[in-house]
């Protein structure tokens, strides 16, 4: 199995709010299949974080358990799936508390990787980016999708997500990771700085350097082949 490397920590603006990171990273395992997920809350209160978390697993379920069935439908198959799955969870997450479903809408992307077929599926919804790394050099495989300005995107709560759901088949080959980020890095030195730190961190290394405050909350998570 790949190692998982994630980060997410609140930005500066829902500190001063006294909100919860509104960004929210996610794993699943199951058998020969491993799965990230990262959502990206937008709200005004706590449930935009249970909507990103509930949105994270219900992904990461979907694709986890169903890895064959899913890779081999025709995309608008797979679009149709993951459309359906969340809003049914997401509506039944507003009948037990009570609010309206904008208050559970983040931004979705998630990856799986089939370690018996060497094959992956991405799936993509609003901004945040998807990323490979092969060589020591990384590729943008999927990039955000914003609407008239760069503070517009599509949301899991928005109509008609299906059509806006990207999705990307491929052979795992030379690939040495995969990395699901959030829109709130301000430059790409920044998050790839953070995954560095993680990485030693979460080998016993001591590293130095506090945490950068950001204006928005930022979140990574990636998969990534053991050395």
């Amino acid at each position: 199995m790949w190692n998982i490397v994630e980060y997410a920590n609140a930005g500066r603006r829902n500190l001063e709010r006294g909100l919860k990171c509104q960004d929210y990273t996610h794993y699943e395992e199951f058998g020969t299949v491993q799965v990230i997920t990262l959502a990206d809350g937008t709200g005004e209160d706590d449930f935009a974080r249970l909507g990103a978390e509930k949105s994270c697993e219900v992904l990461g379920k979907l694709l986890s358990e169903n890895y064959e069935q899913i890779y081999n439908m025709e995309n608008e198959h797979i679009r149709f799936n993951v459309a359906v799955n969340l809003k049914t969870e997401l509506d039944l997450l507003c009948d037990r508390h009570k609010v309206q479903i904008e208050q559970l809408q983040s931004t979705l992307l998630g990856l799986a990787i089939d370690h018996t077929s060497g094959t992956f599926i991405a799936v993509h919804l609003g901004d945040g980016q998807i990323e490979i790394g092969r060589k020591g050099m990384r590729r943008i495989i999927s990039y955000p999708e914003n609407g008239s300005g760069k503070g517009q995107t599509w949301l899991t709560s928005m109509r008609k997500i299906g059509d806006h759901l990207r999705i990307i088949k491929g052979d795992i080959k030379d690939i040495e990771e995969f990395i699901l980020s959030s829109d709130g890095w301000p430059d790409q030195e920044s998050m790839t700085r953070h995954e560095e730190k993680t990485n030693a961190e979460a080998s016993g290394e001591h590293c130095a350097e506090n945490d950068q405050e950001y204006a928005d909350d930022v979140s990574f998570i990636s998969l990534a082949l053991q050395s």
